[in-house]
C-alpha cells in the first residue's frame, strides 16, 4: 500500500512539473518562426515571385515544452496552395505539424489572342501576366525563348496560360513543299530546287527529290523551305 501511494505521488509530482514547464512555452513565437522560415523557403524556391502565407494557428489545446535548441522546420513538397510544415525540437524531443495556405504570384506567359492548331507561335502572340502559380497544374513558362517557334497542338483561346501540354515542335516543311536543297562542297555551297516527299521538324531527316535530276536524296530540315544534305 505504501509503495502504491508513493507511486501515485510520484506520478502526480511529475505531471505537475511537466505542466509548469509546458505552459511557459509560446505557441505564437513558434508560429512567427514558422512563417519566417516558410516565406524565405518559398522566395528562394520561386525567385522573382510575390509570396503570401496564411499560417493556420496552433490549437490552444496544444502545449509544447520550451525547446532548448533552435527549432528545425521541414516543409512538405511545395507548389500547391496547401503546405504542411513540420516543426521539431531535439531537446527535449518533440514535433508538431503546421499547415498554411499560400499564394505564389509571378509573371507567366499567356496568349494575347486565339491561336489555331499547328500555328507557329511568335513573340507577338504572347505576353506576361501575373498569376498565382499554385493554381496551375502543368509546367508554365516565363521566358519567350522557351515557346517561340513551337506549334500549338490544338486551338488555344485568348488569355490562356501556356503550358507544355499545349506545345509541340513545329513542322517546318510539309510533304510536297517546294524546298531549297543545300549541299556543301568544301568552302563552296551549292543550292538547287527540290520537292519534299515527307513532312519534317527542325533537325529531322526527310526524303527530298531534286527537281533537276529527279534523284531522291535524304536531307535534314534546317528552316521552312530549306534542307541540307549530310
Amino acid at each position: 500500500m505504501i509503495k502504491r501511494n508513493l507511486t501515485r505521488l510520484l506520478l502526480l509530482t511529475t505531471t505537475f512539473l511537466s505542466l509548469s514547464v509546458v505552459e511557459a512555452s509560446d505557441n505564437k513565437a513558434l508560429e512567427n518562426e514558422a512563417h519566417t522560415f516558410l516565406l524565405q523557403h518559398l522566395q528562394q524556391t520561386y525567385p522573382d515571385s510575390r509570396v503570401h502565407i496564411a499560417l493556420n494557428p496552433i490549437s490552444t489545446r496544444v502545449k509544447l515544452v520550451t525547446c532548448k535548441q533552435p527549432v528545425q522546420f521541414k516543409p512538405s513538397r511545395t507548389g500547391s496552395s496547401r503546405v504542411s510544415l513540420r516543426a521539431s525540437c531535439s531537446q527535449p524531443r518533440w514535433q508538431i505539424y503546421m499547415t498554411a495556405k499560400v499564394q505564389i504570384t509571378k509573371p507567366v506567359l499567356v496568349t494575347n489572342h486565339a491561336i489555331i492548331k499547328n500555328q507557329i507561335i511568335q513573340a507577338q502572340d504572347l505576353s506576361l501576366r501575373d498569376t498565382d502559380i499554385t493554381t496551375l497544374r502543368n509546367q508554365f513558362f516565363t521566358h519567350l525563348d522557351s515557346v517561340i517557334g513551337k506549334a500549338a497542338k490544338y486551338n488555344l483561346g485568348s488569355g490562356k496560360v501556356i503550358n507544355s501540354s499545349m506545345l509541340a515542335d513545329a513542322i517546318l516543311i510539309r510533304k510536297d513543299d517546294a524546298v531549297i536543297i543545300e549541299a556543301g562542297r568544301g568552302a563552296l555551297t551549292i543550292r538547287t530546287a527540290g520537292t519534299a516527299l515527307n513532312s519534317g521538324k527542325e533537325g529531322q531527316q526527310i526524303a527530298v527529290r531534286n527537281n533537276k535530276s529527279g534523284r531522291v536524296i535524304k536531307a535534314f530540315v534546317i528552316a521552312p523551305g530549306l534542307v541540307r544534305t549530310p
